[in-house]
């Protein structure tokens, strides 16, 4: 918790308080008596608001004034394990701690900054057993040397020099090529960069003894968008599928209307901006069309191909389409505007014509 605190002090003592702040709020808050269920709304509440304001703010800071406000380091990670908490603790399913633990769950150093979300309960029962083991220290040494290499050698040498020095020296005349390449180099870094930091994470809180939730299991290897968003940042789109696509589909009995508010969900999360809005409501449709797919597919008795080649084939193309479709809507949020968006979408698309 020191360290985690003096991390935060000398980088960003704006959000030292800030997690302190709330710390203070969701625990307090959360303890059962009158108006229990009231408070806690207000506190899930409060956090949201500053957490939307931040983003909000940020988002036309950089629009205006770039550097002008810059969202709290971690805020995106610990207000969402603010909002686990109140959920859990409102249902009573922690365990018996007091503040102390608490403050341990969320002033945990390994995933204070790029997270994964990981759960109170799990982290809780780690804490009780206080266990250090041999095996534990060897996985957790394994797993950072994983992600060193993916963000090192993967991400920063094959992805953001090799193949951008082969994309650079492409003849501007190619240039559906050269975008095409972009939209990879985009999704092939991300992948590497983030569920590299999201190893060492995990490693690091394995050499202290915790288990954290996974949060990449091979997405880019999934034949299908369901299977691919069960694999791909598991920790949030768990959360969301918990606390928004459940909750949704209880209150509507819309599936779809609860895939829609979860994908707008994870959206936002990542910034309040038009482009990340439409790239949740882009993969969201791309979920929904996946699904209606399977039960076109059922209704009409389609049944599996029988021949294995043909098998590995349709396998292999299922996979491209899955992950193409994925990078495709990176475009959405690196472009400054829709209309660019689309211009890219035509260059990609029409430009081998």
């Amino acid at each position: 918790m020191a360290a985690t605190l003096a991390f935060l002090l000398l980088h960003r003592p704006a959000s030292a308080a800030l997690l302190l702040v709330f710390c203070v709020i969701t625990y307090y808050v959360s303890w059962p008596g009158r108006h229990h269920g009231l408070r806690v709304c207000a506190a899930a509440a409060l956090i949201i608001g500053v957490l939307a304001y931040f983003k909000i703010a940020a988002s036309e800071s950089r629009a205006d004034a770039p550097g002008d406000i810059v969202i709290p380091l971690g805020l995106s990670y610990y207000s969402f394990r603010c909002l686990h908490y109140l959920i859990e603790r409102y249902r009573s399913t922690l365990p018996t701690h007091g503040f102390g633990e608490f403050l341990s769950y969320m002033l945990f150093l390994p995933t204070i900054v790029m997270g994964p979300i990981h759960r109170a309960g799990p982290f809780l029962e780690d804490l009780a057993r206080k266990r250090w083991d041999s095996g534990q220290l060897s996985a957790g040494l394994e797993r950072i040397l994983y992600g060193y290499v993916k963000i090192a050698v993967l991400g920063n040498f094959v992805v953001a020099g090799k193949l951008s020095d082969f994309t650079s020296r492409l003849d501007p005349s190619h240039e559906a090529a050269i975008l095409y390449l972009h939209v990879v180099r985009d999704g092939l870094n991300l992948y590497f960069q983030f569920s590299g930091f999201s190893d060492i994470a995990i490693g690091f809180s394995l050499l202290l003894g915790y288990r954290v939730i996974e949060n990449f299991k091979w997405p880019y290897l999934q034949r299908n968008l369901a299977d691919f968003w069960r694999c791909w940042h598991i920790s949030l789109t768990s959360w969301c599928r918990e606390y928004v696509y459940l909750p949704t589909l209880g209150l509507t009995r819309n599936p779809y209307l609860a895939v829609m508010a979860t994908f707008v969900i994870i959206g936002l999360w990542h910034d309040i901006t038009p482009g990340y809005l439409s790239w949740g409501l882009y993969n969201g449709l791309g979920v929904l069309a996946y699904l209606q797919w399977q039960r076109i597919k059922r209704r009409l008795g389609v049944r599996r191909i029988q021949n294995p080649f043909a098998a590995r084939v349709l396998h292999a193309l299922s996979i491209l389409l899955t992950v193409h479709y994925f990078w495709f809507g990176s475009v959405l949020v690196r472009q400054p505007d829709l209309h660019s968006a689309a211009t890219v979408y035509s260059k990609i698309l029409l430009g081998w014509l």
